[in-house]
């Protein structure tokens, strides 16, 4: 089910929990933002997200929300504990008439206190004006990881199960030639996960420019030559010693730096050709 959809629901009076497996780099997270930059007037987004740490911050993505929000869950105790963060989100996910979209995101990272979080509001979703999205990778879920066993808990007929995949073929070979890279390579390189693949087309498009930019000085440098050349002849001319380009070349290599200009100039030259390829083959009116 699409995200639009899924916000349709929620503002129906029907939220779900929507449950989303996916793979590294497979744009989990630029989906919620896109889902959250669509969400519209009168819906309220907040989103947090977990950390890959050695010591996970406790609460940490729904500290980041209420911060966020400007929201404290608690007006008594400081610091405030889980009871507090629980009765803050089940006040802010229950006005009907602004409903309320809760993101956690690599929840696989989430402390044991947001898990617990997660397994409360999941199965009480069904009496809130919200939404609650949580996305994990199903990979990094052992045998005895707690958000498994939420996750198996959540059975009710208002939780949604999604699984994310990769790009398709098609969609790898549009991409792919729409930034003049080949589309057998790419696949090779990146399959269908987004991320590596959009890593893929930036090297490509880095490369294509940095030869557009040592070839167009080379070409330049190489023009100025050929008119000091042009106008050193048309001035000091003698028909008597005119020679062809080879010995041309060869005198100007005796000249001083003259190999590492000319060298420099062949190579400037030849990233031009490549760039030109480049641009002919894939330039779009």
């Amino acid at each position: 089910m699409p995200p639009r959809p899924l916000l349709g629901v929620v503002i129906d009076g029907q939220p779900p929990t929507a449950l989303r497996a996916v793979e590294a780099g497979i744009g989990k997270s630029s989906l919620l933002r896109a889902f959250a930059a669509e969400a519209g007037d009168g819906v309220r987004v907040f989103f947090g997200a977990c950390e890959d740490l050695l010591a996970p911050r406790a609460f940490g993505p729904f500290r980041d929300m209420l911060r966020d929000a400007g929201v404290r869950p608690s007006q008594t105790r400081d610091p405030p504990d889980r009871d507090d963060y629980i009765d803050a989100f089940v006040a802010e996910m229950g006005f009907p008439s602004a409903p309320a979209v809760v993101m956690v995101d690599d929840a696989h990272w989430a402390d044991a206190a947001s898990i617990d979080i997660i397994r409360y509001l999941g199965r009480r979703i069904e009496r809130l004006a919200a939404l609650l999205i949580v996305t994990y990778r199903p990979g990094d879920l052992g045998e005895r990881h707690p958000l498994g066993r939420v996750i198996g808990a959540l059975t009710t007929r208002a939780t949604l199960r999604l699984e994310l995949k990769g790009l398709s073929d098609a969609a790898v070979v549009r991409l792919a030639q729409d930034a003049g890279v080949d589309p057998a390579a790419a696949m090779a390189a990146a399959g269908g996960n987004p991320f590596y693949l959009s890593e893929v087309l930036a090297t490509a498009r880095t490369v294509a420019v940095r030869l557009g930019q040592a070839g167009y000085p080379a070409l330049g440098v190489a023009y100025d030559i050929i008119a000091a050349l042009i106008v050193s002849m048309a001035v000091s001319y003698r028909p008597d010693t005119a020679v062809g380009l080879d010995a041309a070349l060869t005198t100007l290599a005796a000249q001083t730096h003259g190999t590492a200009l000319l060298l420099l100039v062949v190579a400037g030259l030849a990233c031009f050709g490549v760039y030109c390829l480049f641009d002919a083959r894939y330039r779009r009116g």
